[in-house]
């Protein structure tokens, strides 16, 4: 951990907690090789969060313009009845 740690104002600790929560989530796979450990990234995790971050993008898009089109309703029914 303190070669992957040097390049970063980070305690290897710190690092090492940093890497569990990642694998915990999927997106890292700790390989033991002799006394090294690599590390294997896994992207689906990351590729899912950002489709779903995208949908649930275009679902408020599509909430907040037609809170918009009643907003204008509203307000042109204010218009005519004054």
């Amino acid at each position: 951990m303190a070669e992957l740690s040097r390049p970063f104002r980070i305690s290897p600790p710190a690092i090492s907690r940093h890497l569990r929560v990642l694998e915990d989530a999927g997106m890292l796979r700790r390989i033991r090789d002799g006394k090294f450990r690599r590390f294997e990234l896994n992207p689906r995790p990351i590729i899912q969060a950002g489709e779903m971050l995208r949908r649930l993008a275009l679902e408020w898009e599509r909430r907040i313009d037609r809170l918009e089109a009643f907003l204008d309703r509203e307000a042109t029914s204010a218009r005519i009845r004054k």
